[in-house]
């Protein structure tokens, strides 16, 4: 968690560096924040599981992220505990930083949406 409070995933993406079409993958687990889900009266059940992949596709390092995890919470109708699972899926680009060139802040990361 960084300073304001907000989750932060850092990556080491040297062995990706002069590695075209090299493709690494990272596999991070952590506990998730309980008061995430104070309003809800849920608790998460199981750990937070991400599997990321980034490739160098010679201009640029491309990612694909799958986050997992099950939220127990009370069923809003019969107040009877159940079990949810959550999977997310996300997808971004980094302009290569390895190449010799000058990148502009807003130009280096390309988040993109799954749909």
């Amino acid at each position: 968690m960084d300073s304001r409070g907000v989750w932060v995933m850092k990556i080491n993406l040297k062995n990706l560096k002069k590695n075209h079409t090299h493709l690494v993958e990272f596999e991070f687990q952590t506990t998730g924040r309980e008061e995430l889900l104070a309003s809800t009266g849920g608790v998460f059940a199981e750990p937070i599981n991400t599997h990321l992949t980034v490739e160098n596709t010679g201009e640029l390092l491309v990612g694909h992220g799958t986050i997992k995890t099950t939220l127990q919470m009370p069923c809003s109708r019969c107040l009877k505990e159940i079990s949810w699972p959550i999977r997310a899926e996300f997808d971004f680009s980094i302009k290569n930083p390895w190449l010799n060139r000058h990148l502009d802040e807003d130009e280096a990361i390309i988040f993109c949406s799954p749909d």
